[in-house]
């Protein structure tokens, strides 16, 4: 059995650094809530977990998931395809920036990830979306926390930027109120380099042209 998380991007919180323009865009998430539906949200999960797909849902023993915990959470943000194709280069990538409706909880076992719980709004109520996902969620926080120890911000100043249309993903944080993207992994057709941190606005240029020539279709 393999479940994995559909991601559409990115987490995006609401820390010191967002600038007054950011703030009337993005709204503060109601964290509690939020917290209460993951942590009932893994009571669930736990069960789901058998000696038979613990691999697949990302442990390494069934009894695993038993130790497990929740770790500090990722909202989630997208750059939709029809808004890249209207963004102007030096424009503020803030702008088109979507969703932020769906928050990732990596799951541990003794500071190890080993999966995750996508929890999201659906009809105006915050639920449980899908569980798992031990690739994605693993380079995820690996990156977030190599972010962390290189420039110093918290943990929790981080998010996630995805560009499903072009089949990207970041991790994003604010520098001197600079939308800043680091990519997941290196591609060589936008001369990214898993690590190498961007400036959106670079981002958004370097990939306008593929996203122009986009159809639309699944890639």
């Amino acid at each position: 059995m393999r479940i994995f998380i559909t991601l559409i991007v990115t987490f995006f919180m609401i820390f010191p650094h967002v600038n007054a323009q950011e703030k009337r865009m993005i709204k503060p998430l109601p964290l509690e809530e939020i917290q209460k539906v993951a942590s009932q949200a893994f009571k669930s999960f736990s069960t789901l977990v058998t000696d038979k797909n613990y691999e697949a849902m990302g442990f390494e023993s069934p009894g695993e998931v038993q130790v497990a915990s929740l770790d500090e959470h990722m909202r989630v943000f997208t750059v939709r395809l029809d808004e890249l194709k209207k963004y102007t280069p030096g424009s503020d990538p803030n702008k088109i920036l979507s969703g932020g409706d769906q928050v990732i909880y990596p799951i541990t076992v003794e500071k190890q990830i080993r999966s995750s719980i996508v929890v999201g709004k659906m009809k105006e109520k915050w639920t449980a979306v899908s569980f798992g996902g031990s690739n994605q969620i693993k380079m995820l926080t690996k990156m977030r926390k190599d972010m962390s120890g290189s420039i110093g911000l918290p943990i929790s100043s981080y998010f996630v930027v995805q560009v499903p249309a072009l089949n990207l993903h970041f991790i994003a944080h604010q520098a001197d109120e600079v939308l800043m993207l680091t990519p997941l992994l290196d591609d060589p057709s936008y001369r990214f380099k898993a690590g190498t941190t961007i400036p959106a606005k670079k981002v958004f240029e370097i990939i306008l042209p593929a996203a122009k020539a986009h159809d639309g279709l699944p890639r």
